[in-house]
């Protein structure tokens, strides 16, 4: 995704006020989650006051699909670990084998 034209958080701001029927999304997990990262590095995610995160919550929102609270799931790992990172969840068929 191209995504240089957001470089400030008026910038975001304009495009959520500006922008209601308009839908993007971004079809890769691994993909969501590099440009969540990047988005909260390039606006420097911990510095940020308390209504300047929101605003910032909520264009990760628009733009990744996720709901608020995955997207706070994911700033909180952020904080924690300094990057995004996905923990695929997937069961193998025949994994489990049940006795009766």
């Amino acid at each position: 995704m191209n995504d240089t034209p957001f470089k400030t958080l008026d910038e975001v701001r304009q495009f959520l006020n500006g922008v209601g029927a308009i839908e993007f999304s971004i079809e890769a997990k691994d993909a969501r989650y590099a440009w969540m990262q990047t988005m909260l590095l390039r606006f420097h995610y911990p510095q940020l006051r308390k209504a300047e995160k929101g605003l910032l919550q909520d264009f990760l929102q628009k733009i990744s699909g996720y709901s608020r609270i995955q997207v706070k799931r994911l700033i909180q790992q952020y904080l924690q670990t300094g990057r995004l990172h996905r923990r695929q969840r997937t069961v193998q068929a025949g994994l489990f084998h049940f006795h009766v």
